[in-house]
């Protein structure tokens, strides 16, 4: 699992579109949902249930987000060995 997998997989879930996300990080549509489509696939599980209008957490979705984000909030506050 890639870090930038679970940086776009968080972000498509904050901004609800992967156009959005695509537009934040100077990425086109396709390669966001290539890398959501990488995890789902690493995961063996559905992460988003996606329809034209709206992008939904499935279970399996909220247990990776809350850990994305703990794994997030835990690299923010790691001090630089100097």
């Amino acid at each position: 699992m890639k870090a930038d997998d679970l940086i776009l997989f968080s972000s498509v879930v904050e901004l609800g579109s992967f156009s959005k996300v695509a537009a934040k990080y100077n990425l086109t549509n396709s390669v966001v949902s290539k890398h959501i489509k990488h995890l789902e696939e690493e995961l063996g599980v559905q992460l988003l249930y996606r329809t034209t209008r709206k992008l939904t957490l499935t279970e399996a979705g909220r247990v990776l987000l809350h850990g994305a984000r703990n794994v997030q909030t835990a690299a923010q506050e790691v001090t630089p060995i100097t």
